[in-house]
């Protein structure tokens, strides 16, 4: 245990394991989660420093678009990063496959809203 645990200042395990380590005479110091506010409270301290940094929602893009483009900053802002990344790939296959559906469809007085779904499962 001596060596896993060299050069770590913690160890992640299974409360279980841990008092069956603990009745055979292992000290552990045990620190506690960080309670939801305490977490929220910091990555609101965060926001406040990142968001001003970042670009605007645009205007005039489609609702679902500037949805999908608002919780990417929302991500962001809150330091969820690997879930704006994936955010952001969605975004941009769904921004492909609606200029192709627009395209297609000549412009989007001819798009019918009714055949989105059958074009987007393609």
């Amino acid at each position: 245990m001596k060596e896993l645990s060299e050069n770590c200042d913690r160890i992640i395990a299974n409360p279980n394991d841990i008092q069956k380590l603990q009745s055979q005479g292992i000290n552990f110091d045990i620190i506690p989660s960080q309670t939801i506010s305490d977490l929220f409270e910091q990555r609101k301290e965060k926001a406040h420093i990142i968001a001003p940094l970042l670009p605007i929602l645009p205007k005039g893009l489609p609702p679902a678009i500037q949805a999908l483009y608002q919780e990417i900053r929302e991500c962001i802002f809150f330091g969820l990063n690997g879930a704006a990344i994936t955010m952001s790939s969605i975004l941009i296959e769904y921004i492909i496959k609606h200029v192709t559906y627009i395209t297609e469809s000549n412009g989007y007085q001819n798009a019918d809203p009714q055949k989105w779904d059958d074009f987007e499962d393609m």
